[in-house]
């Protein structure tokens, strides 16, 4: 049996950041009544409520695959490696359909008389089975046995609901959060009930399981949209407030450091940098101890390049948006009583801009999730042997031009891809109409 020590990167920081961020919020709102108050008004929007489920179902696998432990081999695994453990030792020669028992091109087989051309079985994908013709029936068995687990899973669910959260008394938001839980945990048990014996959503050029290669791929957005909102944060925030405050000459200075950084094109900026850091990869190796070492330190450099160049819009909202408000009555009066800039600037102007910040993130979180795919295209994105949905959409680029097409790839990262940013984009949503004072007044 092999030792397991755990190894930290530093990819994983951001993960455990928000982690803790959480724990001390929900802390929060079991002290303050006020703070339970406002957080029971946001959760009892149904579409809130139904959002919050599923980003945190895919900040729990992100979680899971930011938990690192070495080996004794020197092999670097993640906690949902260990867990998903078949899916890495199931892989096939080549391409292989959903659910499919032969590989999808055809090959040249000696059966023992003569050679054929011919799709050959899968080492992994319906080994267990002796031909076509039983296929239909073990599909509905596992399907049966999926029913009757994923039935089992729901009723503990529902008996949790009522015995702690007396979801018979509870508001529609909260029956819906019920509902998207069930959901996800009955489409959790059918996909490990199908992958157990089959490829849910067949295999790459490679033979890798592209269902595995997508759900690893929700690490590396997440890590790649939070540690790149976190790089752009202080930037924007410090110098849009302080031009919108004390505009004259520290406004022109911030106006143009911002038009300067805002001139670089971004995606030559990124590419030189990725090359620079290849070409010190290749000249001091012994920078990295393993590969997965070298894959985590290009995701933190990229992340740090887009930062260093996408601040620029936040801080020109903040800049404007501060521009108005310092010039409003409860502004004045704050400088009549004597109040000192950094007070103003904390205590007034902070908490009136806060839905700005936090809707633009958001939606720059989103942006960044789908510009790595775009770099991964060029080329110049996150390291090839780090699982990503843009290294996927760049290998679907020639799966596509295929004939017949191979279309699972390309399918498995948009859907995934597309309920992590629609879903932060109605958490965003929702978290804005809740945190602007404009809208809570008009509601």
């Amino acid at each position: 049996m092999q030792d397991y020590k755990y190894t930290l990167f530093w990819s994983d920081i951001p993960i455990y950041f928000i982690a803790f961020a959480l724990i001390y919020f929900i802390g929060r709102l079991v002290v303050h009544k006020q703070g339970r108050k406002s957080a029971s008004v946001f959760m009892n929007q149904p579409i809130n409520m139904i959002s919050s489920v599923v980003l945190a179902f895919f900040f729990i696998v992100s979680f899971l695959d930011s938990i690192h432990l070495l080996n004794s081999s020197a092999s670097v695994l993640s906690v949902l490696d260990y867990l998903l453990k078949p899916f890495i030792l199931s892989d096939e020669k080549t391409y292989s359909s959903p659910l499919s028992i032969y590989a999808f091109s055809k090959e040249v087989i000696y059966d023992g008389h003569y050679y054929a051309q011919t799709y050959p079985r899968l080492s992994y994908g319906g080994a267990h089975i002796k031909d076509l013709s039983q296929w239909s029936g073990d599909i509905l068995r596992l399907l049966v046995s999926g029913l009757w687990h994923s039935l089992i899973a729901v009723l503990c669910l529902f008996v949790i609901f009522f015995r702690i959260f007396k979801l018979h008394r509870q508001t529609v938001a909260w029956k819906s959060g019920f509902i998207t839980v069930s959901i996800l945990v009955i489409a959790t048990i059918f996909s490990l009930e199908l992958s157990a014996k089959y490829h849910l959503l067949g295999t790459n050029k490679v033979g890798g399981d592209v269902f595995f290669e997508a759900i690893k791929g929700i690490r590396t957005a997440i890590v790649f949209g939070v540690l790149t909102c976190f790089s752009i944060l202080p930037f924007a925030t410090v110098l849009g407030i302080a031009a919108g405050y004390f505009k004259g000459a520290v406004d022109d200075l911030i106006q143009y450091i911002y038009t300067t950084l805002s001139a670089i094109p971004g995606i030559l900026l990124i590419a030189a940098m990725v090359l620079i850091f290849d070409v010190s990869i290749l000249s001091h190796s012994q920078w990295f101890g393993s590969s997965e070492a070298r894959a985590d330190a290009r995701l933190i450099l990229l992340c740090l390049i887009i930062g260093s160049t996408s601040w620029t819009g936040l801080c020109r909202l903040l800049r404007g948006e501060v521009l108005k408000l310092s010039n409003l009555e409860f502004i004045q009066a704050a400088r009549c009583l004597g109040a000192s800039n950094t007070r103003i600037l904390f205590k007034h102007l902070l908490p009136n801009v806060r839905h700005i910040i936090i809707i633009s993130l958001a939606l720059d979180f989103s942006g960044f999730v789908l510009a790595e795919a775009v770099l991964s295209y060029i080329g110049v994105g996150v390291d090839p042997s780090t699982y990503s949905w843009g290294s996927m959409i760049n290998s679907a680029r020639i799966e596509l031009s295929r004939s017949p097409v191979v279309w699972w790839s390309l399918f498995a990262s948009f859907f995934f891809m597309f309920s992590l940013v629609a879903c932060v984009n109605v958490f965003a949503d929702g978290l804005r109409d809740h945190l602007d004072p404009r809208v809570s007044k008009e509601g």
